[in-house]
């Protein structure tokens, strides 16, 4: 862990894994880890002491969010399989469309999740974790490989943007319509701070 993400500190989680995706409860001030290829989470109050929970199911998890808005999380893994949770203790498991999944973030009003195999989805939204809708590029020849939230700015502005296989930038502010912003290398992740 770090508090300025230039001196970090090493803490053990409760099993031998593939962590794969790390998120953290607003409401309650808690953290919630999962697993890839496998059915463990793991929960903890600061980051430093992790207690071993259990998924839905087994599963390639590859991204986990939290959505203020209904005090869950999801989890999502490379297929349509997903898995909410208000405590990273009790999971019920959820069907996304059939992509494969990558991340997950949310404004508190919906869960964004951002998909790497169709050219023409960017994402899919929901206000649940239920119910879901395809959101799309005005473009098909790009692929999202990462996405955040960033909160209001000074200018009143919340904003989704995904980082794309060829390199561009696009933003959304509404959780449907994407706008290009800029082109850059080929980019894999993408981070906000405040």
């Amino acid at each position: 862990m770090s508090s300025d993400g230039l001196n970090w500190t090493e803490y053990e989680l409760p099993a031998s894994g593939n962590w794969s995706a790390i998120a953290y409860n607003t409401s309650g001030s808690f953290f919630c880890t999962v697993s890839y290829g496998s059915n463990m989470a793991a929960t903890s109050p600061d980051g430093t002491v992790w207690t071993l929970r259990t998924m839905s199911g087994t599963g390639n998890w590859t991204g986990i969010g939290y959505h203020s808005g209904i005090n869950k999380f999801l989890a999502v893994t490379n297929s349509s399989t997903g898995a909410l949770s208000s405590d990273g203790i009790n999971w019920t498991q959820t069907t996304l469309p059939p992509f494969t999944y990558k991340t997950v973030v949310s404004d508190g009003n919906i869960f964004m999740v951002n998909q790497t195999t169709n050219n023409a989805v960017v994402a899919v939204t929901s206000p649940d974790g239920m119910t879901w809708t395809q959101s799309v590029f005005s473009l098909n020849s790009v692929r999202s490989t990462a996405l955040t939230y960033k909160p209001l700015s000074p200018t009143g502005t919340a904003w989704f943007t995904s980082v794309s296989t060829n390199g561009s930038i696009w933003s959304n502010n509404n959780g449907a319509t994407w706008n290009y912003l800029n082109a850059v290398l080929n980019t894999t992740y993408i981070v906000t701070g405040k």
